[in-house]
């Protein structure tokens, strides 16, 4: 008795220690990483859709689809509330397209021995992986000659082109000699075939408008003119020799524009930290100065810029380049010479692939008359919970148009297949033209407050995992999937000359205001109830959204995204949405979680001390009967009990409090020198309650009556096998073994709760990259819990067989000397043990079903089956070693210590 005691304080010592570790490892770990870049987050009345108001669930980079709403004056009033750090707001204003080049080095594919000669480069666009691929119906050719070229500047007064040729001397070149110029319709080169004598070549990207069909093969198409001498080459007017012939590349992106506080994002963000080249906004800054329009067109305003470093974007082109062949002359006009360019026979000859990340946006400015707005995607969740995007909105084919001389960009991808509505802003005819200059550049990873490592940031790309672990980034399409991110950043202030005339955003142009609340040191009571009153007194201020957003994490979600036109196929995504409230719930989880494991343990120990104590009375009984009928009244043999369980209670405890700290240390759980001190009281109170109530039932019996054996009457045999009489051993003595029996269930009920908490508790945030920072943490501890609990059970039984043979040594003596083996008795005392652990696992089993099904509404069978072998298994091994133990004396020595 005394080792069950031991190990049954030691356990729960270890167990209860662990189930606060449990906790702590989980607040600890909420308070590291439960805090995003932003505590509240205030949007417009009514930006909640359907997904967040029954799911909790926001979707990544919410802010690309919301265009104003809230007023700077609600900004400063929420900026002003008592506790409030920094209240940093952000506006998007739409979509651009952003000029970008790469160059495309054509050297090695020249053929030194021709004077003369044409390459043609074709594009193939390709997004998503590469899954997504268009081919281009443009091609870009390279005239390169020895010959002396010169090439026409453009020149702007009052809105009107005109061309000048600085280098022709005294030849009079004619810039109209391939047709109507203007400011798409750029003038042709002219090449020196003969001393004195020029010759036009003409250009094919003439004419790029909203009245052209968009992606023509025509309209995309494009000749470069080079002179190749020892010096190098040249390709414009005023420039310095290169040694590589280069192609330039355009590559137009779509960007979205976002107004902020410079000062609010810096001190949010460390936004001005994040700044890797040029400079930072300042704030109040609105323009640049005024002058010549783009192009030279009408005047305008200079917006400044902060340009995302990385676009976050999925884009490659692979350009296939054709062996050199001579060329003869290209003194056409426009329709000629294209129909003969297109005439000569190509042979394709080398494979270029050039990544989008390599664009890079030169002086040319930013057009920002042309501002699209993508609206929501909608979609469709089926009954397993899997998202699909709703196939719809505006095509490409009809919302975007090139814009003067961009046809060779990277547009062809606006055609596979849009999810989303996309209306142009009308400009207000009134304004000045408005155009963007970037003065810096900043890194989007290193715009990120400092806290959880698992918060959504407002910046960052989004993407989607795949089932074979690569991701999947937005393919750079306004109305594709994936949104797109703040790439292009300005100030409020610059916002008030891009948008003026332009429905009503300057009245409300702040999409949302991120809240930092001070004082937020971790996820205490105190730090919730701070965010708590500063998000109330928000609220008040106005019809707004408020949303608190400490303790939230991003959590995946299933998506099916449908097929491609080009050729994608569907794909089935994880994609991380941002889940509400997932700390909270976490650590509330873990208190429950802790509860019940407490509660568990503690029932499993003091079952099996009472099952201990009470069956060591019993083996008593003839002893305590004798001294009653000697005359030792009920009282004394109370406490003589009593005096020798409790003894029994102290030093076990004593050796559980010093086993329990190095068992803690090497399951993982914090077991202190004064929770395991606790361990000596318990052990105390538990084996004197265990004994006081042995002693009631012995004390109620008769002398005379408590010299017999403790069994029922004898009623119908079970036969001679040993099942049989296993089975009849069980029943003889119902009370003993319903209370072994009741052991083992407990502590599969234990097992089978356990495991369903356990599970339940990762279910709170299922997928949250929270969640599972916080499940990582808790495994080992719950592991050791739910075997100690079984084997508990497990050892009561063995302990109540073990006692069963020393009490019936007579019956057993008597089986012996009748010709019965050792063996077979062992088999018999082994098949009681498996009675009572069969009945007792079946019955925690149930029970554990039973409470699981009522808390969650769901089971687990399979688990619970493995737990029912593994628990009868065990028990018939443990009572095996108990019989064994518990070795039969002969018939003689039995009947001389009964006499």
């Amino acid at each position: 008795m005394w080792l069950g005691v031991l190990v049954t304080t030691s356990a729960f010592a270890v167990l209860t220690g662990g189930a606060e570790t449990s906790r702590l490892d989980v607040t600890g770990t909420v308070d590291r990483n439960f805090r995003a870049e932003y505590d509240i987050l205030v949007r417009p009345a009514g930006s909640r859709d359907g997904t967040e108001l029954d799911r909790g669930l926001v979707r990544q980079d919410f802010l690309s689809q919301r265009y104003g709403g809230l007023g700077l004056d609600e900004v400063a009033r929420i900026a002003a509330i008592e506790g409030v750090d920094v209240a940093a707001p952000i506006g998007m204003a739409g979509f651009v397209m952003v000029p970008e080049e790469t160059r495309l080095d054509l050297t090695a594919s020249l053929d030194a021995a021709k004077e003369r000669q044409l390459l043609a480069v074709r594009h193939t666009w390709r997004a998503d992986g590469g899954r997504t691929s268009v081919e281009d119906p443009g091609t870009s050719y390279v005239y390169v000659t020895g010959n002396r070229v010169l090439w026409p500047v453009a020149v702007s007064a009052g809105g009107t082109f005109t061309y000048e040729y600085p280098d022709a001397g005294g030849a009079r070149l004619d810039p109209a000699a391939c047709g109507s110029i203007g400011r798409s319709a750029p003038a042709p080169a002219f090449e020196e075939t003969a001393p004195g004598t020029f010759t036009p070549i003409c250009p094919l990207n003439w004419s790029t408008s909203d009245s052209a069909p968009p992606f023509d093969g025509r309209e995309r198409s494009s000749l470069l003119v080079a002179r190749w001498s020892p010096e190098g080459f040249t390709t414009r007017h005023g420039q310095a020799p290169e040694p590589e012939l280069a192609l330039p590349v355009r590559w137009t992106r779509a960007a979205l524009i976002g107004a902020i506080d410079p000062a609010a994002e810096a001190k949010l963000l460390g936004l001005d930290a994040a700044v890797t080249g040029g400079r930072y906004l300042v704030p109040g800054e609105a323009s640049l100065g005024r002058g010549d329009g783009l192009k030279g067109v009408a005047a305008h305003e200079t917006i400044p810029l902060l340009n995302s470093a990385d676009p976050g974007i999925d884009q490659r082109v692979e350009s296939s380049v054709s062996a050199p062949v001579d060329a003869g002359s290209l003194a056409l006009d426009d329709d000629a010479l294209y129909a003969m360019l297109k005439g000569t026979p190509w042979r394709a000859a080398t494979s270029v692939a050039t990544d989008g990340k390599s664009a890079r946006l030169g002086d040319e400015p930013i057009d920002l008359s042309r501002i699209y707005r993508p609206g929501p995607v909608a979609t469709d969740a089926g009954p397993d919970g899997v998202l699909t995007p709703r196939p719809g909105g505006t095509d490409g084919l009809d919302w975007y148009r090139p814009v003067f001389g961009y046809a060779d960009d990277s547009s062809m991808l606006f055609t596979d297949g849009p999810f989303r509505s996309v209306e142009q802003v009308p400009a207000d005819p009134a304004r000045a033209e408005a155009i963007g200059k970037v003065i810096g550049e900043f890194d989007p990873a290193k715009a990120v407050a400092d806290g959880s490592p698992a918060s959504a940031r407002t910046f960052a790309a989004a993407s989607a995992l795949l089932p074979d672990g690569s991701s999947l980034f937005p393919s750079g399409d306004p109305a594709g999937y994936l949104p797109l991110p703040p790439q292009l950043l300005t100030t409020f202030d610059a916002l008030k000359l891009l948008t003026p005339g332009r429905e009503r955003q300057w009245d409300a142009p702040v999409s949302a205001i991120r809240v930092r609340v001070s004082g937020v040191t971790g996820f205490d009571e105190l730090s919730q109830e701070r965010v708590r009153l500063a998000a109330e007194l928000i609220q008040r201020t106005g019809d707004v959204d408020v949303d608190i957003v400490i303790g939230s994490s991003p959590s995946a979600q299933t998506v099916t995204l449908p097929a491609g036109r080009n050729g994608r196929p569907e794909l089935r995504l994880s994609e991380y949405w941002t889940r509400k409230g997932v700390a909270v719930s976490l650590v509330d989880a873990v208190d429950r979680k802790s509860l019940i494991l407490f509660c568990l343990v503690l029932a499993v120990c003091a079952l099996f001390l009472v099952n201990a104590v009470t069956a060591s009375v019993r083996t008593r009984r003839h002893e305590l009967a004798v001294l009653a009928a000697l005359g030792w009244p009920d009282g004394r043999l109370t406490r003589l009990v009593l005096y020798e369980v409790g003894l029994i209670g102290v030093t076990a405890g004593i050796a559980a409090a010093v086993v329990a700290v190095p068992v803690g240390a090497l399951l993982g759980a914090d077991v202190t020198w004064a929770r395991a001190v606790l361990a000596v009281p318990a052990a105390t109170v538990l084996c004197l309650l265990a004994g006081f109530l042995a002693t009631r039932q012995v004390r109620r019996l008769d002398p005379v009556e408590a010299l017999r054996p403790p069994v029922v009457a004898a009623r119908r045999g079970f036969g001679a096998g040993l099942t049989r009489m296993s089975l009849a051993g069980v029943l003889r003595v119902p009370g003993r073994s319903v209370l072994g029996a009741l052991g083992l269930a407990i502590g599969v009920a234990a097992v089978t709760v356990l495991t369903a908490v356990s599970a339940g508790f990762q279910g709170v945030a299922q997928g949250s990259v929270l969640g599972e920072v916080v499940s990582l943490q808790v495994r080992r501890v719950d592991l050791a819990a739910a075997v100690i609990t079984v084997l508990l059970g497990v050892f009561a039984v063995a302990d109540l067989v073990y006692l069963s043979a020393k009490e019936r040594a007579g019956e057993l003596a008597v089986l012996r000397a009748s010709g019965w083996r050792e063996v077979h008795i062992g088999r018999l005392l082994v098949g009681e043990g498996a009675v009572l652990g069969t009945a007792g696992a079946l019955t925690g089993a149930g029970a554990g079903l039973a409470i699981v099904a009522s808390l969650t509404g769901g089971a687990a069978p399979g688990t619970t089956a493995l737990v029912v072998l593994g628990s009868v298994a065990a028990t018939t091994l443990a009572c095996a070693l108990a019989a064994r133990t518990a070795r039969t004396r002969d018939l003689a020595a039995v009947l001389a210590v009964d006499e």
